[in-house]
C-alpha cells in the first residue's frame, strides 16, 4: 500500500524586511502534510525528510535568503503532539552560507539544510530529522522569499520515503 505526501504552496505576504533599500521580500508558506493510519502506529526514521527545490529568480540580489520552518503539528497514533528543535537555513546568493547549529544528539530535531546557489539557478533544500519518537501524521510549515525563488517540486525525501513507501 502507498501513500501520498501533499506540498501545495500556500501564500502568506509579508514585506516588512527587506534585503536592502531596494528590495522587497515577499514571504510565502509551503505547506507539507501527512497522515498514515493504515499501520496503526508510528512510523520511525531518521535522515533525509523533505526535499524543496527552487528556483532563484534572475533579478534576486546577492544575499542570504532564511527558508525557515514557521509551524509545525507532528503526532503519533497515541495522541501525543511533538515539538521538535527547529534549525532553519538559508539559499545564499553569491554570497557564503551562514553558519548553522549541529542536530541534537538526543532531542528530536528537524534541520533545513542551507545551500549556495547563483541567480538563476535550481536549489535543493533538504529538510532532516533527527531522534524521531515516532509519529503518524504531521502538517509542517516552510516559510520562503517568493520574490527570490519559486519553488519547483516539493516531496518526500529519500529516508522518509524508504519508512513510509510515498506515492511521487
Amino acid at each position: 500500500e502507498t501513500r501520498e505526501v501533499v506540498v501545495p504552496v500556500t501564500e502568506n505576504a509579508d514585506s516588512s524586511k527587506a534585503q536592502n533599500s531596494n528590495y522587497t521580500p515577499a514571504y510565502d508558506t509551503c505547506k507539507a502534510y501527512w497522515l498514515d493510519m493504515s499501520q496503526m502506529g508510528d512510523y520511525t526514521f531518521n535522515g533525509e525528510f523533505l526535499v524543496i527545490t527552487f528556483k532563484v529568480n534572475e533579478d534576486t540580489p546577492d544575499g542570504n535568503y532564511p527558508v525557515s520552518i514557521s509551524m509545525t503539528d507532528i503526532a503519533s497514533w497515541d495522541l501525543v503532539k511533538y515539538e521538535p528543535d527547529k534549525i532553519n537555513g538559508e539559499v545564499a546568493i553569491n554570497t557564503d552560507v551562514s553558519s548553522q547549529a549541529e542536530m541534537s544528539s538526543s532531542d528530536f530535531t528537524l534541520k533545513i539544510n542551507s545551500v549556495a546557489a547563483k541567480q538563476g539557478d535550481v536549489a535543493t533544500v533538504t529538510m532532516d530529522l533527527a531522534n524521531n519518537p515516532g509519529f503518524c501524521g504531521f502538517v509542517i510549515d516552510i516559510e520562503y522569499d517568493s520574490n527570490a525563488m519559486t519553488i519547483v517540486n516539493a516531496k518526500a525525501g529519500k529516508d522518509f520515503d524508504a519508512a513510509v513507501n510515498v506515492v511521487k
